[in-house]
């Protein structure tokens, strides 16, 4: 399910700097960086990938781990996914 596997790329790239790098420089091939059955439609990866970047830009380095959950929540909650 896509919305899970978005879930999860925001988790992974809030708690793993070197992921984060990935979703920010290449979040356009994030399917080469993922799963085979987690792969992303090419609409959703556009539809997100503009406030997904900026978001994660915004991150401090590193995300403390008592912050991982509130801050990947936030992310996913202003993609207004369905």
């Amino acid at each position: 399910m896509n919305n899970v596997t978005i879930q999860t790329i925001i988790q992974r790239a809030v708690a793993d700097f070197g992921f984060r790098q990935v979703v920010l420089y290449d979040f356009e091939n994030i399917n080469n960086h993922i799963q085979e059955e987690e792969k992303l439609d090419t609409e959703i990866i556009e539809a997100i990938k503009g406030i997904l970047i900026s978001e994660m830009q915004q991150l401090p380095i590193p995300v403390e781990p008592d912050q991982h959950e509130e801050i990947s929540k936030t992310i996913y909650n202003k993609l207004n996914l369905k």
